[in-house]
């Protein structure tokens, strides 16, 4: 899978799991303090109540099914992300 930040909406079929994940967020730490590329939710059921969102890195990430929405919107908010990210981290993406 390439490096690309992969947008809110997009579907991905996780490694270790028979399910697709939908992501809705970055860049998560957890209670443990452990970092995660990504927060995702069972696609296409969402997110109940009395589930946790489905945390995961893109290495995890074994097909992407759907990229998700682009605009030149998501484009801006990509590069400045991870910008952002290579300022915290030291990597470039």
């Amino acid at each position: 899978m390439e490096n690309d930040l992969l947008v809110i909406g997009s579907v991905v079929k996780l490694k270790q799991s028979d399910n697709l994940v939908m992501i809705i967020g970055y860049s998560v730490i957890d209670e443990e303090k452990k970092y995660f590329d990504y927060a995702g939710c069972i696609h296409p059921i969402g997110l109940p109540p009395s589930l946790n969102s489905i945390l995961f890195n893109k290495e995890e990430i074994e097909e992407v099914v759907y990229s998700g929405h682009q605009s030149k919107e998501v484009e801006e908010f990509k590069k400045s992300f991870t910008a952002f990210m290579a300022g915290i981290t030291g990597k470039q993406e």
